[in-house]
């Protein structure tokens, strides 16, 4: 009784409590990446829809001489909102530019790609948690 009263009024720590819940929510966000990320390396090697395409462009740095200039990010657009965020534009290139350099090769084949991102994502990221 006493773990339903707190939970009613949202003391408890539901990792704590619920652990099982916190690797359902792990995994589903290692699979919006995993569905963002290979969006975007479609958009980037054109073979998106147009109405995808327009929204993954090119990081243009300001200034061409550094390292960082050829880094295979994309612009992400500034939201006013959080809810923002979670509009394609904004997720997806976002999610491309947080993974490794050796993932976000625009040159890798889609297999070749996909094979890295799910080493990445389902095993190599869960270790480091």
């Amino acid at each position: 009784m006493r773990t339903l009263a707190t939970a009613a009024i949202g003391c408890n720590d539901d990792r704590k409590m619920y652990p099982h819940v916190q690797v359902r929510t792990d995994k589903l966000r290692q699979r919006v990446t995993y569905k963002l990320a290979t969006l975007v390396h479609k958009c980037v090697n054109g073979r998106a829809p147009e109405c995808l395409s327009e929204f993954c462009h090119p990081s243009i740095d300001r200034r061409p001489g550094m390292r960082s200039a050829a880094s295979g990010k994309v612009h992400v657009p500034r939201t006013q909102t959080s809810f923002g965020d979670s509009w394609f534009a904004v997720a997806g290139p976002s999610s491309w530019n947080n993974l490794p350099d050796a993932i976000r090769d625009s040159s890798l084949t889609f297999s070749t790609f996909t094979k890295l991102l799910k080493s990445y994502l389902f095993v190599c990221l869960p270790r480091r948690l």
